[in-house]
């Protein structure tokens, strides 16, 4: 069955039920053992499944420029990180939130492919370190440690009937940290590391949470 996350004025919302990589994915909140568990693990790589080829979106109606691409192109990202950790992060749209699940190595595109049928369009597995695809920013990070997870919540009573838990705060050994959010920052959808700051409306209405 799927989860029920509220029920409000004789509506029921349940949380994701038909995912292609399975029933009742779970939110950050959710996952708290397995968020425990990437503290102090270094970055080996950072990943991007693109749902569609990124020169897509280059143009209309996207319009993205070639070196945000990275941080602001559609699809799920996954950290690999060592000891043979992966995870992946995604945004619910259902719930405003981040998904978290752990996924299985290796990264391989035909299994990706399968899992995310629903969503891809031509899109293509890019790291990091790709010369046109990827992003220096994320492989600056490659080979940090993750030192601290905070993630956080928003409470804007116009969205009170979701579970608003839109951003993932990740700090580095170095003392450098990086944001994974869904709607938290401005101009963004999902984003990984976007320069672009907190909404200004969530002013007051944003709780961190520490892993």
């Amino acid at each position: 069955m799927p989860r029920i996350i509220s029920e409000k004025n004789g509506f029921t919302l349940f949380a994701e039920n038909k995912l292609p990589f399975g029933d009742n994915l779970p939110l950050l909140c959710d996952s708290m053992d397995l968020l425990k568990k990437l503290k102090s693990k270094k970055i080996v790589d950072i990943f991007k499944l693109y749902i569609e080829h990124p020169s897509n979106y280059l143009y209309g109606p996207y319009n993205i420029p070639e070196n945000k691409l990275f941080k602001h192109g559609s699809g799920p990202i996954f950290f690999v990180l060592e000891s043979e950790v992966c995870v992946g992060f995604y945004a619910s749209s259902l719930n405003s939130s981040v998904l978290v699940w752990q996924e299985n190595l290796p990264l391989v595109f035909g299994l990706l492919e399968k899992k995310f049928a629903h969503l891809l369009n031509s899109g293509c597995l890019v790291s990091c370190q790709d010369l046109r695809f990827g992003d220096y920013q994320c492989a600056n990070v490659l080979g940090r440690r993750i030192d601290q997870l905070t993630i956080y919540k928003t409470s804007e009573p116009r969205n009170n009937n979701y579970r608003n838990e839109r951003g993932l705060l990740v700090t580095l050994d170095d003392k450098t940290d990086f944001l994974i959010s869904k709607g938290l920052q401005e101009n963004c959808d999902f984003s990984l590391m976007s320069d672009e700051k907190i909404r200004n409306s969530l002013n007051g209405y944003l709780t961190a949470i520490e892993v």
